[in-house]
């Protein structure tokens, strides 16, 4: 080792180093919190100039909306009540369209139904018209036997 003497202050006396260990602990927590008090004032600080500036904002674009009356947005002011009376008139008009679709559409299933159901009807109607016919014969056949 080419310094012993440091090696040993370095070593032994430990007491010193703890005290001035806590010294510098202490500093640094006085450091650490003075800077997270500064933040904090200059966060308030820029928090309030954000808003003063968010005003001052909405204020310059009142009065420039209030100053700046123009014939094209006085136009549209004007426009304004047609337009809002032809928006709604148009969204009835859709409402209206979708309802007749969804009409056409039950009476397209309606359709396939009734298709779909027609050949058994025919069917029916078939084995009914047989069936009156061999009665009728039937009934016919009877009312001659019954003859002399």
């Amino acid at each position: 080792n080419e310094n012993p003497r440091f090696l040993h202050y370095f070593v032994c006396n430990r007491a010193a180093k703890v005290e001035r260990l806590k010294l510098e602990s202490r500093d640094l927590e006085k450091f650490q919190k003075d800077l997270v008090d500064s933040i904090t004032a200059e966060g308030a600080a820029l928090h309030q100039r954000s808003a003063e500036l968010e005003e001052r904002l909405r204020a310059l674009f009142a009065r420039i909306v209030r100053e700046q009356s123009t014939e094209a947005r006085q136009n549209l002011l004007a426009e304004f009540p047609f337009l809002n009376a032809s928006l709604q008139f148009e969204r009835d008009l859709l409402q209206n369209i979708r309802s007749s679709i969804a009409l056409v559409e039950q009476g397209l299933g309606r359709l396939q139904d009734a298709k779909r159901f027609l050949p058994s009807a025919q069917g029916l109607n078939d084995q009914t018209a047989h069936d009156m016919a061999a009665e009728a014969y039937h009934l016919i056949r009877r009312g001659f036997s019954s003859f002399p």
